[in-house]
């Protein structure tokens, strides 16, 4: 009997991965904490309520500073769509563990100066930046300069109050959130000669062409709505 066990095993994988393909209730969307992550799931949520109605699922959004609990939960069948900075570092991790960008928004990066129009003048100094964002992978490319990461937009925007640092490189999804009084204190010093991205991954064991082709085409529909909440621009399908 025990010579049957592999055969046996591959059978229940591939149960397993038909009926994730097709029998799942729930579809679990994972996105980049930009804010706390309260915020970020709180601003999010209501931006696939329409698409919870097209593909027939509830859909859950969780909200994280860390991609390794998004690809984690790949394992517990509770991650199917990312929605997330690009970089080419995890762009190769999505798809090793079977991940597809189906969906991108090209980002604009940017240094800026906080409370003054002061240039950034030498590469010593320090620029605030949000740790694994598509603006970090841009930055850490373009700038000599040595980078102070924050998991968030409010700690950065601390740490920038509080005169950690006086310049932050970010795409234009750092401002909506902001009053009109903060928002005047920052300066546009330099456009990063490289855009950045906001990337939507799906899982391909889990979700169907079919699905994916809504997906698709929903962000590219409502590009409007997640240019409100973050700042990104038209969504084109990949």
């Amino acid at each position: 009997m025990a010579r049957f066990k592999p055969f046996l095993l591959a059978i229940q994988v591939s149960l397993l991965t038909s009926f994730n393909a097709w029998g799942n209730e729930i579809i679990y969307v994972w996105s980049q904490s930009v804010y706390s992550e309260a915020i970020t799931t709180k601003k999010l949520q209501p931006l696939f309520r329409d698409l919870e109605a097209r593909l027939g699922k509830r859909i859950i959004v969780i909200a994280t500073a860390d991609p390794e609990k998004a690809i984690e939960a790949i394992f517990r069948n509770q991650a199917h769509i990312f929605f997330w900075g690009y970089s080419d570092a995890l762009n190769k991790r999505f798809i090793h563990r079977g991940m597809r960008e189906v969906s991108s928004a090209q980002l604009e990066v940017s240094v800026y100066s906080y409370h003054s129009k002061q240039p950034l003048l030498n590469d010593h100094q320090s620029v605030a930046v949000l740790e694994g964002s598509t603006a970090y992978s841009i930055a850490k490319a373009t700038l000599k300069n040595p980078l102070k990461t924050y998991s968030n937009y409010f700690l950065m925007l601390e740490a920038l109050s509080a005169g950690d640092a006086k310049f932050m490189v970010s795409t234009p999804t750092f401002f909506p959130p902001l009053t009109d009084a903060l928002r005047k204190r920052f300066f546009k010093v330099w456009t990063l000669p490289h855009a950045g991205k906001a990337s939507v991954w799906i899982n391909s064991a889990v979700i169907n062409q079919d699905q994916k082709k809504i997906i698709q085409h929903y962000f590219s529909e409502q590009s409007s709505s997640f240019k409100a909440v973050l700042g990104t621009t038209e969504f084109q399908s990949q």
